[in-house]
């Protein structure tokens, strides 16, 4: 059976990845792996033998290095990491080292002159070392003479540091304290780096009085790494693993060369697990030629001492959403916002797209070839026909110069689990998949949804599934992109684009799905299941108040006329309303103003049923709604039950009547005795009721938000011959409001400051429903804003005094409420305001500089301030 149960992501993220050593240990191995910083570091002296784990299989590497243990590290970095033949002297060279466990350790390095005494005829095995002592020691096996270079002497250290800079052993360690104690984690990074650098190399010349003298130069190619371990670095770029090339399983590939060489490339096959997420990356790898292999580059009979990550090659994930189509400058594209150039035309073919690691046809570009050949692109069109509306994973690589050379995309599905057995799954759109061949889910299971990506080719070919994200809410808005398909959908406040705003899946999981979303789908609850953040399938999860409408206006028109269609505005329990054509009613009687409705289909052909007819309606006794019981009419209320009421006192059927919707449960007790009210009622609960009061119930709470008119975009047709004047206002974040075109009370005006509730499809029938300017709320000249106490001091006018502006009469002050609503605005430039606080108003000009909303206890409920200074707020 072929092992091709190897991990992989989802999106492609770039993840540092150690790999597979032939020698010692690894610092994955560690117990505490993930305290480790200098992860790299750590795995190569550990590999190399230099540096061993703890007997309690941890690294260790907040623990301090003390001076005995630093002996044996240096001594082993210039044995190849092997334990040496030593021996010891009758006479120790320091009096306090005689019999411990690192004597000849201490003994060797002292013979090179690597370390030395505090003078006193000690050494002190057990005391802590410090960077800029283990730093002098790299230094000396390196090659660096003490003497020569000032590492002696009451400037030692500054001598010691500045070469140690100049020689990359603090590379990495850029918040070390030199004179500090150094840590395990520090400690492997700084031989790590000695291991890297060059040697110094000393040269003799003889002198004309028969002296010889010496001249110190950094060797240009020798390193002690290369010195002692015999090893080699090869650096090059990922081309991918065995099931995406044709290697053995287990190996992997790498291009590049020596860092030796300056020209020619080789691809290297060898053992290593590299994850396929990090295709087109560079990795260093370093080994030691074996016997029998290719020299030079590292192949199975090499020994390979570790295989890491470089920061030589730049990456951007993306999705295709995030790719402009739009952005027309030559040569370069647009991602997520940045400009990218993208790599000049080659006349050699070239893969510029990877297509789910070769399961799909590449992308490939040839400056020669006709652009219009169907196999062949542009580098640019090559990356801009990745874009889409959708959770697809896309991979940019750039070169050195910052341009991209290549791409790879990753591509999803989602689908349904139909059966399974103990060997084989089956998935709608995919078939029947191997368990063990592919990466499957643990406990998968018959009716999951799932994301399926399709990878490598032919044999290799391998299913990533997984359990698709889900998300269950209530629908409360929706966007569509034509007849057949949506492009987004809003749930609970949150909007999620629909994936290629294509048409769903009719069936999910054993469910009937929706394929597209219509206005009868606002405020019913449903389940999306998500492709990587994007709508791939959607079911209804249930049948609730929120489906039901109240008729608020029809004409005289019939279902089977074509010249004159019978038409009916109907309310839906968030106040939006949508006109109908209705196509077919139930049950077949005349449709009234106050029915009770629900519908489905499109808005331009509705099936329209009356669930409660108001000439059917009944007479309410004294106590209507019963708060505390939470029944009507004594029968209890749905959560979510909604309750219609004429809130006028015109009456139903009367022309301008004024409809509003409530969550029943929200409001008070409702007293009112012989008014007529009709409801549904659904397993005993009553799930939507519609009554004729004068005034509005108590306890209704108002949903408006306040803000500035900032822009006229305009008429816009919207919906089927429907034409609006199309406003932007800003109320903390940018709406769109869109009031029926009417030749009258259809207009606002740009700075107007306006107070409405906004509707889940932004239209409006005129614009009586925006209460604007000085009737929002109270003109202020802010005193002080205290927002630990929440409370706000403020004058309503302000008069001039020795040329300057102050209150008039006593400041007032009121409690601000908890959840106050602040909208900055821009009186001066009709547009949004900077957040520059609640502040007190400017004295030199005198302008009201904010805007108050009080509830009925006199509690500040909403804040507009001014923010540019220029003006009054209104």
């Amino acid at each position: 059976m072929r092992n091709l149960k190897k991990a992989l992501s989802l999106v492609l993220a770039s993840a540092t990845l150690v790999g597979m050593v032939s020698v010692g240990a690894s610092a994955a191995d560690f117990t505490d792996k993930e305290s480790i910083t200098n992860a790299e570091a750590v795995e190569m002296v550990s590999t190399l033998g230099i540096i061993n784990g703890l007997p309690d299989g941890s690294y260790g590497p907040d623990q301090l290095v003390d001076r005995a243990s630093m002996a044996k590290m240096i001594t082993l970095a210039l044995n190849g990491g092997a334990e040496p033949v030593l021996g010891t002297k009758t006479t120790p060279t320091y009096s306090d080292i005689k019999g411990t466990w690192a004597e000849t350790y201490i003994e060797y390095c002292s013979s090179m002159g690597i370390i030395a005494g505090d003078g006193q005829g000690r050494f002190n095995p057990t005391g802590n070392i410090t960077g800029s002592q283990a730093a002098k020691m790299l230094l000396v096996a390196l090659g660096y003479d003490s003497t020569v270079f000032g590492f002696t002497g009451a400037d030692w250290e500054i001598n010691t540091n500045r070469e140690a800079n100049d020689a990359g052993l603090y590379d990495g360690l850029e918040g070390l304290q030199a004179s500090a104690p150094l840590s395990r984690d520090d400690a492997a990074q700084m031989i790590y780096n000695a291991l890297n650098a060059y040697i110094m190399e000393k040269t003799p010349t003889k002198n004309s009085d028969g002296t010889t003298s010496y001249t110190y130069s950094l060797s240009k190619n020798t390193t002690l790494l290369s010195q002692k371990f015999g090893a080699k670095v090869f650096v090059g770029t990922f081309d991918g693993n065995a099931n995406s090339l044709s290697l053995k399983d287990g190996y992997v590939q790498v291009t590049g060369k020596l860092t030796t060489e300056t020209e020619g490339s080789n691809s290297a096959s060898f053992p290593a697990e590299i994850a396929i997420s990090n295709i087109g990356e560079e990795y260093k790898v370093i080994f030691k030629d074996g016997t029998g292999g290719v020299a030079n580059q590292p192949d199975s009979k090499d020994t390979i001492y570790g295989v890491y990550k470089t920061d030589g090659v730049s990456v951007v994930n993306a999705t295709p959403d995030q790719i402009s189509t739009s952005y027309t400058t030559a040569g370069k594209i647009k991602v997520d916002g940045t400009t990218y150039s993208v790599i000049d035309a080659t006349n050699d073919a070239t893969t510029a797209v990877v297509r789910n690691f070769g399961a799909k046809e590449e992308i490939v570009v040839d400056a020669d070839a006709s652009e219009s050949a169907t196999s062949f692109k542009t580098y640019k069109a090559a990356f801009e026909s990745l874009a889409g509306q959708n959770g697809n994973s896309v991979k940019f690589i750039l070169n050195s110069d910052g341009k991209i050379t290549k791409a790879y995309l990753t591509e999803y599905t989602l689908g349904t689990v139909t059966a399974k057995n103990s060997e084989k799954v089956t998935i709608s759109g995919v078939g029947a998949i191997e368990i063990e061949d592919n990466d499957i889910y643990a406990d998968i299971a018959k009716n999951d949804v799932v994301v399926v990506s399709k990878l490598y080719d032919g044999d290799n070919t391998q299913y990533v599934v997984t359990k698709a994200e889900s998300v269950s809410g209530k629908v409360t808005g929706y966007t569509a992109n034509n007849a057949d398909t949506s492009s987004k959908v809003v749930l609970d406040g949150t909007t999620y684009e629909v994936y290629n705003k294509a048409a769903m899946p009719a069936s999910v999981a054993g469910d009937t799905g929706t394929t597209k979303f219509g206005t009868s789908d606002i405020n019913a609850d449903y389940t999306l299941y998500l492709v990587n953040g994007f709508v791939a399938a959607a079911v209804k999860t249930s049948e609730t108040a929120s489906n039901y409408s109240l008729v608020v206006d029809k004409n005289d028109g019939s279902v089977d006329s074509t010249l004159s269609p019978l038409k009916v505005v109907v309310m839906a329990a968030d106040g939006t309303k949508t006109t109908l054509t209705v196509s077919d009613k139930s049950p077949s009687k005349t449709i009234a103003e106050g029915d009770i409705v629900t519908w489905t289909g499109e808005a331009s052909s509705a099936k329209v049923t009356v669930k409660a007819a108001y000439s059917d309606a009944k007479t309410s006794t004294v106590n209507f709604y019963n708060k505390t019981a939470k029944t009507l009419e004594g029968t209890v209320t749905a959560a979510d039950c909604v309750l219609f009421a004429e809130v006028s006192d015109k009456g139903v059927d009367v022309t301008g009547s004024s409809y509003k919707a409530y969550n029943i449960r929200s409001l008070g007790d409702i007293k009112t005795n012989d008014v007529k009210y009709t409801a549904v009622t659904v397993d005993g609960k009553v799930v939507a009721a519609f009554i004729d009061l004068a005034t509005e119930p108590s306890g209704a709470t108002s949903s408006a938000v306040y803000g500035i008119v900032t822009a006229n975009k305009g008429v816009v047709e919207i919906g089927d011959g429907e034409y609006y004047n199309q406003y932007s206002v800003w109320t903390g974040a940018e709406s769109t409001v869109n009031i029926l075109a009417t030749g009258s009370n259809d207009t606002l005006s740009v700075g107007d400051l306006v107070k409405y509730n906004p509707t889940s499809d932004d239209t409006y029938s005129d614009n009586t429903v925006f209460t604007r300017n000085g009737a929002i709320g109270t003109k202020i000249y802010v005193k002080s804003y205290d927002e630990s106490e929440q409370l706000l001091t403020y004058y309503t006018s302000v008069e001039k005094k020795d040329g300057a502006y102050v209150g008039s009469g006593d400041a007032v002050t009121k409690a601000v409420d908890d959840d106050v609503k602040i909208v900055y605005v821009n009186a001066d430039g009709n547009k949004a305001g900077d957040e520059i606080g609640i502040n007190a108003f400017d004295s030199i000009n005198g302008y009201a500089n904010a805007i108050i909303v009080t509830d009925t206890d006199g509690i500040v409920t909403t804040i507009l301030v001014e923010t540019s200074g220029e003006c009054d707020i209104v």
